[in-house]
């Protein structure tokens, strides 16, 4: 699916369910209906959306264990995010920083990336700009890829809207230079409607966010029009 084949995905991300099921997996369920919530998202497919929301907070109710450790709330944060629910999404912000931020478990990176989304969201750029930098100081050093390339799409937002479009550039560079090695597309695709712009300027000057583009718009159309 980051690579942007929704075919395939969509086709493991069912069988992982189907097989979930049969072995009572609870978490690799969640993680099966999070990527297919994602991939209707970008097929703009709401009543497909709906259905597997549904599906999710019946596996929610199941679970006995503390909200701040359920990976249902990191999948539906993450789909709020992508889908502009402000609403949602400033609890983030607050619960943020009730956390050991300097923890590296893969729940909390995606605890930053969420919070990022709400402060995106929320257009609180400075304070946005300085979570990066601790993201970055965070995961730099642990090679953690994908933290760092959302780090520096997040970074490109932050700064486009406090210093111009000559800053965001270099940001949003550094990621695509870390997403072209493995053909990373979606983190792109999913934060277009924030990035478009510097998106449509580094494509004069780079391949890579040449074939970014078009995706972007598409997905942007999508987000404007819902």
């Amino acid at each position: 699916f980051e690579t942007g084949d929704s075919h395939n995905s969509e086709l493991f991300a069912y069988k992982a369910l189907h097989k979930s099921k049969l072995k009572n997996q609870t978490s690799i369920a969640i993680c099966a209906l999070f990527l297919l919530m994602r991939i209707y998202v970008n097929k703009n497919n709401k009543l497909k959306i709906r259905n597997k929301y549904n599906i999710l907070i019946k596996e929610y109710k199941n679970l006995e264990i503390p909200k701040f450790l359920n990976g249902t709330e990191l999948a539906l944060g993450y789909i709020d995010g992508i889908t502009g629910n402000l609403k949602n999404m400033l609890n983030w912000i607050q619960e943020i920083d009730d956390l050991n931020l300097q923890a590296s478990s893969p729940f909390m990176s995606m605890k930053y990336v969420i919070s990022a989304f709400a402060m995106v969201l929320k257009k609180s750029y400075i304070e946005l700009e300085v979570h990066v930098e601790i993201m970055l100081e965070t995961y730099l050093e642990k090679r953690s890829i994908f933290i760092i390339l959302f780090a520096y799409i997040f970074d490109s937002i932050a700064k486009y809207n406090i210093y111009g479009m000559d800053s965001a550039k270099k940001s949003l560079q550094k990621a695509i230079d870390y997403a072209k090695e493995d053909t990373i597309i979606m983190p792109f695709v999913e934060l277009a409607p924030h990035i478009l712009p510097i998106i449509k300027e580094l494509k004069k000057e780079d391949e890579y966010a040449k074939i970014l583009f078009p995706k972007c718009e598409r997905f942007n159309e999508i987000y404007s029009q819902n």
